[in-house]
C-alpha cells in the first residue's frame, strides 16, 4: 500500500516509447537537415540557373542583333549584287553591241581595203604601161631630135651649098640679057629651096614638140605613129625636091653646068 503511495497518482511514460520518439525526433532532424541543405544547393542552383538563363537572354539578344544586322548586310549585299548584275549585264550588252558595230566596221573595211588593193593593182598595171609608153615615147623622141639633128646638118649643108652657088653666080661675069633672064629663076628657085629648107626644119621642130607633149598628157592627146612621123619627114623632102617645076629645074641644071665648064 505504501509503494503505491510513493509512485504518485498518473501513469508512468514507458522508456521505450521515450526513446522511440527521441529516435523519431532525431530522425526527422536529420531529414530537416538533409532537406534544409538540398534545398540550399536547389536555391543556389535555381540562381545559377536563373544567372544563366539572363546570360543566355544576353546572348539571344545579342545574336538576335546580329543576326538582324547579318540580315541587313545579307540584304544590302544581295542589292549590291544584284546592281552589279545588272551593271554587268549592261555593260556586256553595251560591249556585244559595240562588238557588233565594230565586226560590220571591219567588214566595210575590209571591203574598202579590198577595193583599194583592186584599184591599186590596176593602177600598177596602168602605171607600167603608161611607163612602158614613156619610154617608147622617149625612144620615139630620141629618134626625132636624131632626124631634126639630121635635117638641121642637111639644112646648114644646103645652105652652104646655096651661099657659094650665090658667090659663084655674083662672081660670074654677065655675058648678056639671057643669062640675066636665066639667073633670076635660077635665084627664084634658090631662095624658093632656102625657104623650103627653113619649113622643113619648123616643121621637124614642131613634130619634136607634138613629140614631146604626149609625155605629159599621153591620155588626152594621142601622139603619131612612127610610119606616120616617117612619111611627114619623107613629104618634107619631097616637097624640098619636087619644089621647082620642071622648067626653072631644067635651068638650074643649065646654070650647074655653066659653072661646072
Amino acid at each position: 500500500m505504501g509503494l503505491e503511495f510513493t509512485r504518485g497518482n498518473g501513469a508512468r511514460c514507458p522508456p521505450f516509447l521515450v526513446g522511440g520518439l527521441m529516435i523519431m525526433c532525431l530522425f526527422l532532424l536529420c531529414s530537416w537537415w538533409s532537406l534544409y541543405s538540398d534545398n540550399f544547393e536547389l536555391l543556389r542552383q535555381n540562381d545559377n540557373l536563373a544567372a544563366q538563363l539572363k546570360m543566355s537572354h544576353e546572348e539571344q539578344s545579342n545574336c538576335q542583333n546580329q543576326l538582324t544586322q547579318l540580315e541587313i548586310q545579307i540584304n544590302a549585299v544581295k542589292e549590291a549584287d544584284q546592281e552589279i548584275q545588272l551593271q554587268c549585264q549592261r555593260n556586256i550588252d553595251a560591249y556585244e553591241t559595240k562588238l557588233e558595230t565594230m565586226k560590220k566596221e571591219r567588214k566595210v573595211k575590209s571591203h574598202d581595203y579590198d577595193a583599194l588593193k583592186e584599184e591599186m593593182n590596176s593602177l600598177e598595171t596602168r602605171l607600167k604601161g603608161e611607163e612602158k609608153k614613156v619610154l617608147d615615147l622617149q625612144k620615139e623622141l630620141e629618134s626625132k631630135n636624131e632626124r631634126v639633128s639630121e635635117l638641121e646638118r642637111d639644112a646648114a649643108e644646103k645652105t652652104k651649098i646655096l651661099n657659094d652657088l650665090e658667090k659663084k653666080l655674083s662672081a660670074l661675069d654677065v655675058k648678056g640679057s639671057a643669062q640675066i633672064d636665066l639667073n633670076k629663076p635660077i635665084a627664084k628657085v634658090l631662095e624658093k629651096k632656102l625657104k623650103k629648107n627653113e619649113d622643113a626644119g619648123e616643121s621637124a621642130r614642131a613634130d619634136q614638140n607634138e613629140a614631146q607633149s604626149p609625155l605629159l598628157k599621153s591620155e588626152v592627146v594621142e601622139t603619131p605613129t612612127h610610119d606616120e612621123n616617117n612619111g611627114a619627114e619623107t613629104k618634107v623632102d619631097d616637097a624640098v625636091a619636087d619644089d621647082a617645076d620642071p622648067r626653072e629645074r631644067e635651068m638650074l641644071d643649065n646654070a650647074n653646068n655653066a659653072e661646072t665648064s
